[in-house]
């Protein structure tokens, strides 16, 4: 008996490593505008705070993901590494920041130009988090182009959900109206029609007093069906979720003004995407990165080929320190900060960068 059950643990440990080993670590491409992080109203800004760093801070803390950020937002121009990259993540996710030349290039509405066709053909789930950006006049995701700003810098958004059966959803307090508050301040959404039959999956809405059309905060689409009658058609599923603003008087810009409900919803429809991966391509060259010890006291060692610098980030998404390289390594002394999570950017001189989760003792 004694032999059958250590017989037992022992297949049981032997899958366990199996399981473990077969599991990699999810990859996410976050392409975003580096110029952001100063405000274009005429501000100073706030030197190295990216209004999304705190969203990419999110994934890498609550699903332990590895994220590659893309500053070159013109997919017409990416060279063959970054077009390795974009194939091989299990998930891209396009920051609101973008703007609108670099989705159109020079192309006609319904997403006829060079930008919207190359990104339509990336079978790689994409997560699109710009309203702009899924306009008729841009991408052409939905077949309107009309974008309307919701609420104040310090107000509550609330939404309805459409779909409450759906996984996303599970254990978010909704009211009798099936409604909740997603987001804090200043947003934008861009108008849909809910009742009418096209290529989207709408599961939440902002209602607006009649006639208006509501705003869509979370629509879903599928791959091979196209956006919508006489639209034109993804390769790999779609996923917008947009509601960030960077006007209406706050800085840094509200690009992630989830609330703690909206974390939640935000960080399952994410996981969803990354999972649907069926391909087990990966990119022939890939950023490599190793930091290590973690977790650490004093010393931390930052490995990358063609590294140039390394930040260390805290999770409310500000810059705490940054380290130059020596070409290849960054040995850093973080004996100052205090104990607790932090985040590791390592840049490259290309500007791309990997962000890992590091535990200070």
């Amino acid at each position: 008996m004694k032999k059958t059950i250590l017989k037992s643990l022992a297949i049981f440990a032997m899958a366990l490593l199996l399981a473990g080993s077969a599991m990699a670590t999810k990859k996410v491409v976050f392409v975003w505008d580096p110029d952001k992080m100063t405000d274009s109203g005429g501000g100073a800004g706030i030197a190295g705070d990216h209004p999304s760093q705190i969203n990419v801070n999110l994934i890498v803390e609550k699903l332990g993901y590895e994220v590659t950020i893309l500053t070159n937002r013109n997919i017409t121009l990416y060279n063959a590494d970054e077009m390795a990259l974009i194939n091989g993540a299990d998930l891209i996710i396009l920051d609101r920041g973008i703007g609108s030349a670099n989705w159109v290039n020079g192309g006609a509405s319904g997403g006829t130009g060079p930008g919207p066709t190359a990104w339509n053909a990336v079978e790689t789930p994409i997560l699109l988090m710009n309203p702009y950006g899924g306009r008729f006049s841009q991408l052409a995701w939905f077949d309107n182009s009309n974008i309307h700003g919701i609420g104040a810098a310090d107000q509550d958004l609330t939404v309805k959900v459409l779909k409450k059966t759906d996984p996303i959803f599970a254990g978010i307090t909704l009211d009798n109206n099936d409604n909740f508050v997603l987001w804090t301040g200043g947003a934008e959404g861009l108008e849909v029609d809910p009742t009418v039959s096209d290529g989207g999956e709408h599961l939440i809405v902002f209602e607006r007093a009649a006639p208006n059309l509501p705003l869509t905060g979370l629509t879903r689409f599928k791959a091979g069906v196209p956006f919508y009658q006489g639209g034109r058609t993804p390769a790999g599923p779609r996923t917008y979720f947009a509601f960030g603003r960077d006007s209406g008087g706050r800085f840094p810009y509200n690009y992630f003004g989830f609330t703690e409900e909206g974390q939640t919803v935000y960080i399952r429809e994410v996981e969803r995407l990354a999972n649907l991966k069926t391909s087990v391509e990966k990119p022939e060259k890939q950023i490599n990165v190793r930091v290590y010890p973690n977790p650490t006291t004093n010393i931390l060692n930052v490995n990358m080929n063609n590294l140039k610098k390394a930040e260390i980030w805290d999770v409310t998404g500000k810059l705490i320190h940054s380290f130059d390289s020596n070409g290849f390594e960054v040995r850093a002394d973080i004996s100052s900060l205090t104990r607790g999570i932090y985040f590791v950017k390592a840049i490259d001189n290309d500007n791309r960068s990997v962000v890992r989760r590091i535990v200070k003792n």
